[in-house]
């Protein structure tokens, strides 16, 4: 019975609408209670140069990294937070949260985030911050800033750039007209 209540609260918090987790190892990062707020942007840079006359003229358009914003909220006292508590080694789930964001801010982490819309991938933690203020009493209240990670297979592994490729020595070739 008890393995029974355990495996059902495991799928409830693998199966929440909002939670960050490993992309290599599926260990799950941050659950919330509620999540106030997520915004996820995408955008493009577009290059130019001038031309003889002054006009610019625009050659190129390349992909900037995607970013997702969340504002998420956790008590103490919440069922979902005494489940986590369970499952972590009876840890404080706020304190569990805490140690995760220090931790996931000092390297380049290939996490995936799970929203209601998608499961968005290859992100890694930015930036957060942790506003205390009497609106905040009693709960535990994180905004996050995640960055698309470009160019990463798995935590730690950079993919190789053709322009990183060997060169291929072919020589210089003068033609010769008769």
């Amino acid at each position: 019975m008890l393995i029974d209540a355990i495996n059902t609260l495991w799928s409830s918090i693998r199966g929440a609408q909002y939670a960050v987790f490993e992309a290599d190892t599926s260990k799950v990062v941050f659950v919330f209670d509620t999540i106030e707020e997520l915004e996820f942007r995408a955008d493009s840079s577009i290059t130019s140069y001038p031309i003889e006359s002054g006009v610019l003229k625009t050659d190129y358009l390349y992909r900037n990294p995607n970013i997702i914003e969340i504002v998420g909220r956790t008590s103490k006292k919440s069922l979902l937070a005494q489940g986590f508590n369970f499952l972590t080694d009876k840890e404080s789930s706020i304190q569990k949260i805490n140690e995760n964001l220090t931790t996931y801010t000092q390297g380049i982490y290939n996490l995936n985030i799970q929203t209601k819309i998608a499961l968005r991938k290859g992100f890694t933690l930015q930036k957060f911050t942790i506003p205390e203020n009497l609106d905040t009493y009693g709960m535990l209240t994180v905004q996050m800033t995640f960055q698309e990670i470009m160019g990463m297979e798995t935590t730690g592994t950079a993919l190789k750039d053709e322009f990183n490729a060997d060169t291929i020595s072919a020589g210089i070739v003068q033609l010769l007209r008769l």
